[in-house]
C-alpha cells in the first residue's frame, strides 16, 4: 500500500468524521438513520451538516477561504461531501450518525461506522464508484455498492437508503484483531428500523433537538476496559471507575445567535419532573460578589455522606490492599474517616477567576514571578463539635498548612461553617462583612438550583490580562475568550444544562467556534513560514512551503507570510513567495495588502516585484488607504514617483477625507509635499502642514491672520496632534504655549500620546504624559494602542513599556 493511497484513504475518512461531529435539528421521530445505529453501541453521534454549514458560515468566512481552496485543489470531490450534498445523491439534512460498537467475539474488537442518507441512488452510485476508483478499493462480487480492499480493515458502499463507511480496530491483546471481514462487517447494519430494539435511553436521546447530540453507554465501556486492559495488576483498579461505567449518559449542544446551550443527561437516574426549589444558602452572604466565578451546591446531608462513605472506603480500600476503611482511625485523633466526613451539612459554596503574583527568588538575586490563584470554598458544618473537632485536624496537619502557606491560603472558622480561602478574602471572611456581596440576580440564581456555578468571562478575561509576565500562549487563549462574555451551569430536573452567551448578539456560536479552530490551524500550519521569514532565510522558507505552508492565509493579526515578507524586505522570500501561489493582492490586517506592506517597510525593491506581478496600485485598506498614502506618510519619495508612473491617484482620498500632502506633512517630509503641491495635490490644512514640517514662521503667520490653534482636518487631527506625529518638538512647545488644547484627540480616539508615539521620541511621549494622557489610550474599532504605533528604532517604545505600555493584542478587544 502507498503512502499516497493512505493519504487519499486518510483524507476521506477525516471529511467523513467532519460530517459526523457537525450539528444537526431533529424532529420529534428518531431520523431515518439514527433507526439504523446497532442496538449495542456504546458511543453515537449525531449531526446535521446542513445546520452546521449555516451555522457556521465556513463557506464566506474569510479565515477558512485559504483552508477551503487548498481542499478544493488536492480533492475537489470531498467538498461535495461537505458543501453539494446534493451534486452526489446524499440528503445533509438528515442527521448523519457515527457509532462505536464491540463485536459479539472473545476479543470484543472494536468496530465502528458512519451513516449517511442517500437521496438519489443513481446519482451516489456514480460518485461512490468513482471514489472507490480512486482509493483503489474494489466492489465486492456479491454486492456491487460494497467496496473494499484487501488487508484494510475498512469498507464503504450503500445498503438501501443508507451510504455506510464500516470498520474494525485492533484488540490490544490481540494484534491480528484486525483481519478484514467484510461479511460480518456489513451483517452488522439492519436493513430495516430497529428503533424498537434500541435502549430506551438511547431513544430518547435521538429525539431531543439539537445540534450535536452524542451519546455514551457506561457498559460498553467497561466491557472494553476489562477485555483490552492492558495488565491484570491494575483490573483492581476498575471498580473506582462504576459510578461512570454504570451510566447512560447524553449530551446535546444547540447553537443560536449570541449563544451556545448544552445539556447533558443521565438517563439512569430518575428523573423529576418538578424542580425542587432549594433553600437560601446563608453561605452566599460571605461570598466576595466580584469574584468572577461563583457556584453553589447543596446536597442533602444523607446524600452527601452516602457518596462520602463509598468514596473513601473504596479509595482506602484499593489502596492498602484492604488494609483501611472507612471506619479505621485516623492516628491521633478519636474519629474515622467517615465520622469526619459526617460532619459537613451538604451546604457548599466557592468562588475563584483573580489572580495574584507569586515571586520566588532564583539564582544571583533573581525573581521569578508566577500567578496564583484567589479561590474561596465554604462547607457548611451544623454540629458546632464537629465544625472545632475537623477545625482542628485541619490546623494540625504541617504538610497540608505548608502547601497553603506557600500559595497564600488559609483555614478560617467562622460561624456553622469551614473556609478554605486565599488571604485576600480571609480577611473579608474574618470581618464577616464582603466589600462587595453579591449581586442579587447571581444570588437569586445560585439559591434557585441545588448545584449552580455563574462565571463572568469578560472580567474574569480583564483582570488576567493585567496580570504580568502573560505568554504568548495565554494571551491566544485570552484572545478566543473575548468573544465569549458569560458562562451558566445549573441542574434541573436531574439535568445539566450550560447557556454560554456570546459579545457579538448577531454571530452564531458556532462561526465563533469554527473561525477559532480555522485560526488555530492556520497558525500552527504556517508556524515554521514565519519563523524563516523573520530569519530571512530562503531555504528554510521554500521547506516550509513545501510542507504545506499557507502563504495567503493571514494568522490572527492579520499578516499573512507575503505580507510579512513585504514587510521584512527579502526580496528573493517575496519573489519565491509569489512563484508559489502568493497573491500580490491578498487582503489582510484592517484589508491591507502586501503593497502597503512594502510602502510601510520602506522596501521599494519589493514593491516593484509586487507590481510586476500584478498588485492594484491604489488597493484600499478599510478605511480607504491606498499604497500612495502610505509612501507618502513614511517618507518614500522615490515610491511614489514609481506608483505614479504606473498611474496611481496623486489625488485620492481616505474615507476621512485626507489626502497625500495631510500625510506626507504628518510624518514631516517637506521634499514630498513638494513633489504633490507640483502636480495639483491640493493642500487642504495648511496650519496643520506648517507645523507637521516645522515650519514656525508659516505657523505664526497662519495664526497671526485668525487660523484657529486647535482647528482640527478632515481626520479630526489638530495642528498640535500633527506636530506631535511628525515629531516635531519645536512647534509642540510653541503650540502648547500659545494655549492649544492637548487633549482634542482625532477621530475615534487618536490621541497626542498616538502621536508622540508615532514620532518615536520618548521626549514627546513625557509631554504627552504631563496632560494625564493614558499610556494605553485606544484608537478605533481594533483598540490600536500608542505601542502599537511606536516606532521601532526610537527610544519611545521601551519607554512606554516601563511605564506598562500594552499593544491592543495584549489589552483585549474594547468592550461594546
Amino acid at each position: 500500500m502507498t503512502t499516497k493511497v493512505l493519504t487519499s484513504i486518510l483524507r476521506f475518512l477525516i471529511v467523513l468524521c467532519f460530517l459526523a461531529l457537525n450539528p444537526f435539528t431533529f424532529s420529534e421521530k428518531i431520523p431515518f438513520t439514527a433507526s439504523r445505529v446497532p442496538a449495542d453501541s456504546f458511543l453515537v453521534i449525531s449531526a446535521n451538516i446542513d445546520s452546521l454549514i449555516k451555522k457556521s458560515n465556513i463557506k464566506e468566512n474569510q479565515v477558512w477561504e485559504p483552508l477551503l481552496e487548498v481542499f478544493r485543489k488536492s480533492n475537489p470531490e470531498f467538498l461535495n461531501f461537505l458543501f453539494e450534498p446534493n451534486r452526489i445523491g446524499l440528503n445533509n439534512k438528515i442527521p448523519v450518525q457515527f457509532f462505536l460498537r464491540t463485536d459479539h467475539t472473545k476479543d470484543q474488537t472494536l468496530s465502528f461506522g458512519l451513516l449517511c442518507f442517500v437521496k438519489n441512488t443513481e446519482k451516489f452510485d456514480t460518485s461512490i464508484a468513482n471514489i472507490a476508483e480512486s482509493l483503489n478499493f474494489k466492489a465486492v462480487k456479491q454486492n456491487i455498492f460494497q467496496f473494499h480492499k484487501e488487508d484494510v480493515p475498512l469498507e464503504f458502499g450503500r445498503k438501501g437508503r443508507i451510504f455506510y463507511i464500516l470498520g474494525r480496530g485492533q484488540n490490544i491483546n490481540n494484534s491480528n484483531s484486525t483481519e478484514n471481514n467484510s461479511q460480518k462487517l456489513i451483517t452488522s447494519l439492519p436493513d430495516n428500523s430497529i428503533a424498537h430494539r434500541q435502549p430506551s435511553s438511547l431513544q430518547e436521546h435521538l429525539s431531543k433537538k439539537s445540534d450535536i447530540a452524542i451519546y455514551l453507554d457506561g457498559s460498553g465501556v467497561a466491557n472494553l476496559a476489562e477485555k483490552n486492559w492492558p495488565d491484570d495488576r491494575w483490573k483492581k483498579l476498575l471498580p473506582l471507575f462504576d459510578p461512570f461505567f454504570n451510566k447512560q449518559i447524553g449530551l446535546n449542544i444547540h447553537s443560536n445567535l449570541s449563544s451556545v446551550t448544552i445539556s447533558v443527561d443521565d438517563f439512569r437516574t430518575q428523573k423529576k419532573e418538578n424542580q425542587i426549589q432549594t433553600e437560601k444558602v446563608d453561605l452566599l452572604d460571605m461570598v466576595p460578589g466580584d469574584s468572577p466565578f461563583v457556584g453553589k451546591l447543596s446536597l442533602p446531608k444523607s446524600e452527601l455522606r452516602s457518596v462520602l462513605d463509598q468514596s473513601i472506603d473504596l479509595f482506602l480500600k484499593t489502596l492498602s490492599n484492604n488494609q483501611l476503611n472507612k471506619d479505621t482511625p485516623i492516628p491521633g485523633f478519636d474519629s474515622s474517616p467517615s465520622e469526619i466526613l459526617s460532619f459537613p451539612n451538604g451546604e457548599f459554596v466557592f468562588s475563584g477567576g483573580f489572580f495574584g503574583d507569586r515571586v520566588s527568588f532564583i539564582q544571583n538575586g533573581k525573581t521569578l514571578i508566577s500567578h496564583r490563584p484567589i479561590i474561596t470554598l465554604g462547607i457548611g458544618i451544623d454540629n458546632k463539635i464537629g465544625r472545632k473537632q475537623l477545625f482542628s485536624i485541619l490546623k494540625s496537619s504541617n504538610p497540608l498548612l505548608s502547601i497553603l502557606s506557600h500559595n497564600n491560603m488559609e483555614f478560617t472558622d467562622h460561624a456553622d461553617s469551614i473556609w478554605l480561602s486565599s488571604s485576600e478574602h480571609s480577611r473579608e471572611i474574618k470581618s464577616k462583612n464582603p466589600i462587595r456581596p453579591l449581586s442579587k440576580k447571581r444570588k437569586a440564581f445560585l439559591n434557585k438550583h441545588r448545584f449552580a456555578l455563574d462565571l463572568n468571562i469578560n472580567s474574569a478575561n480583564k483582570f488576567i490580562r493585567n496580570l504580568s509576565t502573560l505568554s504568548y500562549e495565554q494571551l491566544a487563549f485570552l484572545n478566543i475568550l473575548d468573544d465569549f462574555a458569560n458562562v451558566s451551569l445549573y441542574e434541573q430536573n436531574s439535568s445539566l444544562h450550560s447557556i454560554i452567551k456570546l459579545n457579538e448578539s448577531k454571530r452564531s456560536g458556532w462561526e465563533v467556534i469554527f473561525q477559532h479552530i480555522g485560526q488555530s490551524i492556520i497558525d500552527q500550519t504556517n508556524k515554521n513560514i514565519f519563523a524563516a521569514i523573520a530569519q530571512n532565510n530562503l531555504n528554510s522558507t521554500i521547506k516550509a512551503v513545501q510542507e504545506g505552508a499557507l502563504i495567503n492565509a493571514t494568522d490572527r493579526f492579520g499578516h499573512s507570510p507575503l505580507h510579512y515578507a513585504a514587510y521584512k524586505g527579502n526580496s528573493r522570500i517575496v519573489d519565491y513567495l509569489l512563484r508559489n501561489g502568493g497573491d500580490p493582492n491578498t487582503k489582510g490586517r484592517h484589508e491591507s495588502t502586501p503593497l502597503h506592506s512594502a510602502a510601510w517597510g520602506r522596501n521599494i525593491d519589493v514593491l516593484e516585484l509586487l507590481l510586476e506581478d500584478g498588485a492594484h496600485v491604489d488597493a484600499r485598506t478599510d478605511e480607504g488607504e491606498t499604497p500612495c498614502m502610505t509612501a507618502a506618510l513614511r517618507g518614500e519619495k522615490e515610491m511614489l514617483e514609481i506608483l505614479f508612473a504606473l498611474s496611481a491617484d496623486p489625488h485620492a482620498k481616505d474615507i476621512h477625507g485626507t489626502n497625500l500632502v495631510d500625510l506626507a506633512a504628518a510624518g514631516g517630509h517637506k521634499s514630498i509635499v513638494d513633489l504633490l503641491e507640483e502636480i495639483g495635490v491640493k493642500n487642504q490644512n495648511p496650519l496643520h502642514v506648517a507645523a507637521g514640517l516645522g515650519n514656525l514662521e508659516e505657523v505664526k503667520k497662519l495664526l497671526k491672520a485668525g487660523n484657529s490653534i486647535n482647528s482640527q482636518d478632515a481626520f479630526g487631527a489638530t495642528p498640535l496632534l500633527v506636530a506631535m506625529v511628525s515629531g516635531k518638538e519645536e512647534i509642540v512647545d510653541f503650540l502648547l504655549s500659545q494655549k492649544a488644547n492637548p487633549k482634542i484627540s482625532a477621530k475615534d480616539g487618536y490621541t497626542i500620546m498616538h502621536g508622540a508615539a508615532f514620532s518615536g521620541k520618548k521626549s514627546l511621549v513625557k509631554k504627552a504624559l504631563s496632560f494625564d494622557l493614558d499610556v494605553n489610550s485606544r484608537y478605533g474599532k481594533s483598540g490600536i494602542t500608542p505601542v502599537d504605533v511606536a516606532e521601532d528604532s526610537g527610544d519611545a517604545l521601551p519607554y512606554l513599556r516601563s511605564l506598562g505600555g500594552k499593544t491592543a493584542w495584549e489589552l483585549g478587544r474594547i468592550s461594546n
